[in-house]
This record gives structure tokens, sequence and C-alpha cells, in this order.
């Protein structure tokens, strides 16, 4: 399909507004002509409260808009693009969590916003008398930093102390060099005024964007006046999901009212939907431009735009713009005639939120047996797990719907991991079996096929670039066995042996098709590559400081945002790392004090949670470790009390009669949470992310773009891509792709575009082209129904007319 010039130019302006957050008209006229310093009233002259920018002032009508305009609501931030992959936070989504705890957990239902919402009880410009208000909902916060008044607009053109000697504001709202800026102190009440002595506007303003001014000070503010850090230029890696998160910011206007917006990402907000954050909300109005809006972090706020336009509010990111504020700085500084070599604080989000791990839950229904149970689990498209018997006839059905589990009459053994392979199918692979077992994800229809003359006593495997399952053995002489997924044909191949002991139990493919595998007794990695064929990685012995048949590792975790492969030990004392990039490795050290009481079998399978770490899986074990995939930080928690469940001890508590049965076994993610598989318990165990699992998560440099893990997509194995309609590429046709396993209850769907679906049913698309994406909120839905959206979708807005 062409597109016409007009047409491509839309969606470039589309996505420069996505990109600086700017897309309704301001807030506040601009003036014609920034006021010389003579025309600014000297301090003796301060203007009454009351006193605000003269109408006269104000620019034609084609200049800027109307002052007397009714403000525009900010609109839906606009779809980012979408793709489904592993994880691609780095930090805990707990950050997400926190920041909106901040804010919630100082409302109270009985507050309102006549004795809680104002900063002052009373003000008085003209005596310099300011008297705060001990009943408003945030008291605790330092807001010292916020300007009450200033000689040229009064109460309006606020500004914000940024550095101990510079205040940030709008551009389209600015005051002069030799206007007074006042700050009061939080307790006394002390009155501090400054005067303005130098002034910069961002160089590249046009049309409200870059919308900031820089103003240098005469002289430092004390330290009982506050500067706010500003949040950092790459703070989108540390939110799992900012638009769907809903996370409350606190935001100002002209009366000094402490307001509640949630943030959409940059610098726009939305109007939120709980109720106590709505007892503070109020829409932005002409003359709150340059109010400040915060994120709180750790008790302390983070500053994240200054007013520009109305309703829920708007302005430009400051994020993105850190190296322009310092030079800003550094220029107002040099027309002061000073040199403070002041730049902004970047605030530190990395978190120290150890306290955050996820909760523990026991599932409905028990199945009980002094055996291990199960080590494999499949997902289906309706949200069932499905696990095979180990050694022992067994089916279990796990509903991550109703959080229950169940055995059915038809049982089946001899399995050991799972492939969720790229044909829709997910493979149970063969170690006492000579048949593969497949899971037909759309329908959850399983079947077996026998494929082996013997016993192949595989452990683990991955799909290869070419389609080809990768199956290695848990033998002295390594074999590895290969299923090809589009022709069903077997086949075996004899490797490199990487040790005197060849055996392998893990396997991971990186996102170009490589295959790692890490070694269970020996002492080197094998690689496939995307043409199949095998080598043995270079590098020092694999040690992990145990020997002889103490296995080392046991499975392999690819982790796309670091390109890199964990491997997490069974009996082992370390952590392998593969670097996809050039095949380099190292190990990492686990904690000595987690060491000192751990279990020496201490985890079955790692596996890639929701919030970014890489976990262990209880096996002879109730402690758990994580290690955050880009800074190697390793954490360790006991879940004993848990286990025990109220009873006096363990065994009771979960059913366990022989710590060698394991606790769990496999583990998969299912929207936030991880189901981990049955062992010698005869309860399932849950764990919960707090529902942090959807990622939809916008990269402000330089496309938007998200990541979204369906609430029925098994992590880390992708199941779609879609390509964002707002993401400009070499062809003049921005278009969806889904493709993988499609969801249900319709195997393939398009949103907002033109589509190309590697399913081939039926696909729905969207009526607007800036349309809000409701992850999975259509799964449930009817088929083809154009309705179903609005009564499914838990977001305010679903422009898909038809479900997915």
């Amino acid at each position: 399909m062409f597109w016409s010039s007009k047409y491509w130019k839309y969606w470039l302006n589309l996505l420069r507004d996505i990109n600086k957050g700017m897309s309704t008209k301001p807030i506040t006229p601009t003036p014609s002509a920034t006021p010389s310093p003579s025309a600014t009233p000297s301090p003796s002259a301060t203007p009454s409260p009351s006193a605000t920018p003269s109408p006269s002032a104000t620019p034609s009508p084609s200049a800027t808009p109307s002052p007397s305009a009714t403000p525009a609501s900010i609109p839906p931030a606009p779809s980012p693009s979408l793709s489904v992959l592993p994880l691609d936070t780095t930090q805990p989504p707990s950050i997400s969590l926190h920041c909106a705890k901040q804010i919630d957990d100082m409302l109270d239902e009985s507050m309102s916003m006549e004795v809680n919402g104002k900063v002052f009880i009373s003000q008085d410009h003209a005596t310099r008398g300011y008297m705060r208000n001990e009943d408003l909902w945030c008291a605790d916060l330092d807001l010292t930093g916020l300007s009450p008044w200033n000689s040229s607009g009064g109460h309006k053109k606020a500004g914000t102390l940024i550095t101990p000697r510079h205040v940030i504001g709008a551009a389209h709202y600015e005051y002069s060099v030799g206007t007074v800026v006042r700050f009061v102190e939080k307790d006394a009440g002390i009155v501090h005024d400054r005067t303005v002595v130098g002034k910069v506007r961002h160089p590249e303003c046009k049309n409200y964007n870059p919308d900031l001014t820089i103003y240098t000070l005469d002289s430092d503010l004390p330290s009982t006046i506050k500067p706010y850090s500003v949040l950092p230029s790459d703070y989108s890696k540390y939110f799992d999901n900012i638009y769907k998160s809903k996370i409350p910011c606190i935001g100002f206007d002209q009366e000094e009212k402490a307001l509640i917006i949630d943030w959409a990402n940059g610098g726009r907000m939305r109007t939120p939907t709980d109720s106590k954050r709505l007892i503070f909300n109020e829409s932005k109005i002409k003359g709150d431009s340059g109010n400040p809006a915060f994120l709180i972090f750790k008790g302390e706020p983070v500053l994240v735009t200054v007013w520009t336009f109305g309703g829920a509010g708007a302005g430009t990111p400051i994020a993105n713009y850190i190296s322009d504020i310092n030079g800003m700085i550094t220029t107002a500084d040099k027309q002061a005639g000073v040199t403070t070599n002041y730049t902004v604080t970047e605030a530190d989000l990395s978190p120290d939120l150890t306290e955050h791990w996820p909760t523990f839950k026991y599932l409905e229904g028990e199945i009980v047996g002094n055996l291990t149970k199960t080590r494999t689990l499949g997902l289906d498209d309706s949200g069932v797990i499905h696990s095979l018997g180990y050694k022992s006839d067994y089916h279990i059905t796990t509903d991550t719907v109703q959080d229950n589990i169940s055995k059915r009459e038809v049982g089946y053994k001899g399995f050991i991991g799972n492939v969720h392979a790229s044909d829709g199918y997910t493979y149970y692979l063969p170690a006492y079996s000579s048949s593969l077992a497949k899971l037909e994800r759309k329908t959850g229809k399983l079947t077996l096929e026998e494929k082996f003359s013997g016993i192949p006593q595989v452990r683990s495997g991955a799909e290869g670039a070419n389609g080809i399952i990768y199956m290695p053995s848990y033998t002295k002489t390594l074999k590895i066995y290969t299923y090809n997924t589009n022709t069903g044909e077997t086949g075996v191949i004899t490797p490199p042996q990487p040790g005197f002991y060849g055996h392998v139990w893990g396997a991971a493919a990186d996102k170009e098709g490589n295959i790692y595998m890490p070694p269970a007794l020996s002492q080197k990695i094998l690689k496939i590559d995307t043409n199949g064929e095998v080598s043995i990685l270079t590098g020092d012995p694999i040690k992990s400081g145990v020997s002889g048949f103490d296995v080392k590792y046991v499975g392999a975790t690819y982790v796309e945002s670091v390109n890199k492969v964990f491997c997490l030990p069974r009996t082992g004392k370390t952590i392998l790392i593969i670097d996809c990039v050039d095949d380099s490795y190292e190990e990492v050290d686990l904690p000595a004090d987690y060491l000192a009481v751990a279990n020496k079998n201490k985890n079955f399978n790692g596996y890639l949670a929701p919030d970014g770490w890489l976990y262990s899986a209880f096996w002879a074990d109730t402690k758990c470790f994580r290690i955050n995939p880009n800074t190697y930080e390793i954490q360790w928690r006991d879940y004993s009390e848990e286990f025990m469940d109220g009873k006096a001890t363990i065994e009771e508590g979960s059913g366990i009669m022989s710590i060698g049965t394991g606790f769990t076994t496999a583990a998969i993610t299912v929207g936030d949470n991880v189901y981990l598989g049955l062992a010698g318990t005869s309860k399932a165990v849950k764990l919960d992310f707090a529902k942090q699992i959807v990622n939809l998560k916008e990269d402000l440099d330089p496309t938007p773009s998200a990541t979204i893990q369906s609430s029925y997509s098994s992590s880390p194995t992708p199941s779609a891509t879609i390509q964002s309609s707002y993401s400009p590429s070499p062809s003049p046709t921005p278009s969806i792709t889904i493709c993988g396993s499609c969801p249900s209850p319709t195997p393939s769907a398009s949103i907002c575009g033109s589509y190309s679906c590697s399913c081939s049913t039926y696909c729905c698309s969207c009526p607007s082209s800036s349309a809000t994406i409701c992850g999975s909120c259509c799964t449930y839905c009817c088929n083809y129904n154009t309705s179903c959206c609005s009564t499914c979708c838990s977001c305010s807005t679903c422009y898909c007319n038809c479900c997915c």
C-alpha cells in the first residue's frame, strides 16, 4: 500500500508528539516579548497577590492559542509498539509498586480537598506571612523548593528549585531578570527571597516544546530550602510498566494545591481512576503553567515535568533534556556573570527494595504421594498448565484462572523438561520414554508420538533457528537427539565430548537461534550454531565449586535484554553466565551467607520471573536465590514459614514425605504469577509477583516501544511480535505483525494498521490510529463480537472493534 507524503508526515508528527509528550494547547498565554529588566517591579514594589499578566501582553490568535480558549484535556496516551518478548526489565518492578505506595499510603477516604489539599492554610504575600497546612495529605514531604510567589506573576508563573541557585519554569510563561522569587522554610515559616540575575530559554523552544526556562539566582538558598532531583534520562529501564501501572504523581497549581494525577509516561499525565486519588484531582487551567509534577521515590519528590498543557496535565519530559538543562544553567550563569558549576541531580532509582519478594501461595487441591510427580509444565492458550509424570503415570492440570490443580484419569510418564516451539506445540522431552508428547496450545489437546527406538535420557532442549529441537542426553557419552518441527523427523548427533562425563542438563537458544548447553558433570559448554554445527566454547574449565557426580548446572535461561544465557546450579556454588555476543563466559559466586545455610541440592531449574530477575526453583530446599541479569546482584530468601502453611512443620504444611523428592520442579510464568511443578509435596506452589508481569514499557528514545507478556504466555519463550504503527522504518508503510502462538480464542489478530498473520484465520483492526491497547483484555471475549471489548477491558478506553 502506498502512502502519500501528507499521510506519512502525519505519522512522523505523531511520533514527535509521542516522544516529547506535546499534544494539545498550552494552559497559559505566551507573552509576546520578555519585559526588559527595567520593566520588572523592584522588590519594594511588590504587586498584590491578585496581580496577573497583563492581557495586553497576550499575542495575537495567529501566534498562539487565545488565552480565553478553554484548555483542552490531555488525550489518552498513544499506543506504543508492542512485542511479546521475554521481560526486558533491568530492575524489580516493585519500583512501580513502591512509587504508587509512596502516595497511596498517605491517602484516606475521609480526606477532602478543602481540609487536606492546600499546602498553606494562609498566604499573605505582602507581609511575607505563610502558614503551612499540617493536615495536608502529603505534609511529610519537603515542599520547600516550590516557590509560592514571585514579583512578576504573583502566585502564577511558578518556579521550582533544581539546584541551590537555579529555578526551572515554563518558557511560555516566564519572568524576567530582576524578578524576585520567594521560598518558605518548612517548619519555622522563614521566608527567603532571591533575585533572578540570569535567564535562558531552551534554544530550540518552538510551539511550546521544549517549554523550559532556567533562572540563575543572586545567591544560593540555604539547606533548609530543598532543590529537587529530576527523573533520570534512563528512567524507562527502571519501570516494568508505566501507562498500565497507573503510577500516581503529585502536581501543583497556582493555588498551591497538592493534586494527584496518574503518570502516562514522559511528561504526560492522565486522570486517576482510584477513588482516593480522585479526591485530590483537578484539571490544570490557565495560570497553572510552570508548576511541577513529581514522582515520589523513597520519600523524596523527583521532578518529572513542569506544566505546559491543561486537563490532566502535560509538559516537557525533563528526563529527555537533562544535558540541555545543564547547558542552560551554564549559559544563565554566564549571563549573570557567575560560575556556579551546578548541574541537576538525576535521581538514583536503583531500588533498595529487597523486601519485595513474590508472595507464596498454595493452590487449591492436593495430589498426595511420596514421589516426584512431575518435571514438566506446558501451558495451553486457555490458561491451563499440563504436567506429565516423571516416573509414574500422571497428567496434572493447573487452572491458572481458578488457581487449582487436579489429576486426570489417564496419565503418562517418563518426561523431563519442555520446549515451547514455534509450530504451536509445546513438547515434553523423553527422559524415560521413547515417545515425544505434544501439547497443541490452541486446543489443549495432548498426543504422544513414538519417535525413538530406545530411551534418549534427555532432560532439556531448545529450538534452533532451523526449527529443529536439540535435546542433549544426560549420559556419560553425550548424544544430542533432534526433532524437526517442520517434518517430524528425528535424528541423533554424537558431538565433541565436553569431558569424561558428557552429561548435559540444560539448553537455551538466543535471539539468533544459537543454542547453548551448560555442563552438568563436565567442564565445557557446548554450542549449536544456526547451521546446526556443534562446537565447544573455548575458555577456562567450568568448576562451580564442585566435582565428580555433583551436578553443577541444571537448566539454562536466555535473557534477551542483556543477550546472555544464565545457568543456575543444582549442587554448584556459582551461577554460569554466557555472553551470546562473543561466547565468553564467567561464573559468579553465590553469597557465602546463603551457601552456609542452603541445602546441597538447592535448585531444580532456574527461570526468568515477572520482575526481570532469574530465580531458583525450590528443590530440596525452601530457600530461594535470585540474580539481577544486569547488575549480577544476588539475593536470597527463606520461604520455610510459607511452606509450613501455619502448621508445626514443613512436612505437615506441604505434604512432603522425603526431601529427596523435592519441593518443586520446573517453573512457568503465567501473567503476573509463576507456577511451580508439583514434586514431592501434595500441594502445588504459586508465586505472585503483585500483578506486574504485563509490560507496556515505552522507550522514549528514539521511538516508542514496549513489551507485553500475555497473561497466558510462558516466559521466556516469545509467542508473538507486533511492530508499531508509529515506528519509522525504511518502508513507508507502518505495519503490524503478529506471529507465533496467536491469542485465544481467535488464532490471529491485527492491531491498528496493515497486518501479516502467521496464523491464517481471521484478523481484526482498530478504528483509531491512536488506540489504547488493553494488553490481553480480549482473551476471554466471545469471538467476533464487536462490543465485547468495552465489557471485558480493565482499562478505561479500548478501541478494539472486534475480539482478539
